[in-house]
């Protein structure tokens, strides 16, 4: 009952294969599968537990440390012994004791695949991602989300899903998550995407004094009005639903999307927001556009003791930079080919 894969596994192929696996074992926890990918073998190896609960288990070495501390209320870690392939094997068992935090779980496994096929050990694979899932794990439905965060990163992921129509792969020109300086970022050219939830918005919040630096290639700010409608078509749901779709690694864009806070657990809380399309405005940011920078102070730099700055940029004053909205196709041909 095993399938091929060459590749990273997605968590909509980690649900198919424990489906897969209790139609052939029901509700019993005696086997299971070993998705073939990476070269991992039965280092990693999909399981069900008590009452068909979904659950993986990963190989570590007899000297390393197990699963200490990284239980959580819905998620049971634990450090076993079995026999898998004829031998004795010590691994991390990870079990969803939640049944309707599956599809979270299911990212938090691909996670851990995809950290392993970078070629981290099975301990640290585990230890790293559960840090990185526990708040959602743990944490339940959370706090609502803000009309305006909703708005901002629906405005970055409707760019990002024009991008991935020109290459698949265009996904990871996504840097904001990481904590790019700037939102988008690839081949030494850059996007700074900033949304407003108002028809006629006069001006945009600037954060800090490098978000309108160029890098080598250039930089264009994009200005993306969105414009709050109950029955609107977009919504960051819709959108992510989307670019799975699209893009060439799914299980990668979903670690990116978890690290603005959004997770399958999470989605209902972005749902709340809805919103219609208004125009998208790009503006070529050249030496000479307003904006603050390091160069522009006379020390090169913040003084010591503080921090960052933010500042309001007007955007009838930099008309002039704003390019042809003809040519809005060929900038972003142009920096995903370049």
């Amino acid at each position: 009952m095993e399938r091929e894969t060459d590749e990273q596994l997605a968590p909509p192929e980690i649900l198919w294969f424990w489906e897969s696996l209790a139609r052939r074992v029901g509700e019993s926890d005696d086997g299971w599968l070993e998705p073939k990918g990476c070269g991992l073998g039965d280092r990693f190896m999909l399981a069900l537990g008590e009452a068909g609960a979904p659950a993986v288990m990963v190989a570590i070495e007899p000297d390393q440390k197990g699963s200490d501390g990284l239980s959580g209320r819905n998620v049971e870690i634990v450090t076993r012994t079995v026999s898998t392939g004829g031998r004795r094997q010590r691994v991390i068992r990870l079990t969803c004791r939640e049944p309707r935090l599956r599809q979270v779980f299911a990212e938090l496994v691909a996670s851990i695949h995809r950290r392993m096929c970078q070629g981290r050990s099975g301990q640290s694979a585990v230890r790293d991602a559960v840090m990185d899932f526990r708040r959602l794990l743990d944490g339940g439905a959370g706090e609502a989300i803000s009309r305006e965060i909703a708005a901002g990163l629906a405005g970055e992921l409707m760019l990002l899903r024009d991008l991935v129509k020109l290459d698949p792969g265009g996904w990871s020109a996504w840097e904001g998550p990481l904590g790019g300086e700037h939102d988008f970022h690839r081949n030494g050219r850059s996007f700074e995407v900033k949304t407003s939830t108002r028809r006629a918005a006069t001006t945009v919040e600037i954060h800090g004094i490098r978000q309108l630096d160029p890098p080598p290639n250039g930089l264009h700010l994009v200005h993306q009005t969105l414009v709050p409608d109950p029955g609107g078509e977009i919504s960051v749901l819709a959108l992510v639903e989307a670019l799975h779709q699209e893009v060439s690694d799914p299980a990668s864009l979903s670690e990116r999307l978890l690290a603005v806070d959004y997770s399958n657990l999470s989605a209902s809380r972005w749902e709340a927001h809805r919103f219609s399309a208004g125009p998208r405005r790009f503006f070529e940011v050249d030496s000479d556009f307003p904006r603050l920078t390091p160069d522009r102070l006379a020390r090169g730099a913040l003084d010591p003791g503080i921090d960052s700055i933010t500042f309001s940029l007007r955007l009838d004053a930099v008309v002039k930079w704003e390019v042809p909205r003809d040519e809005s196709d060929k900038i972003l041909r142009g920096f995903v080919h370049a």
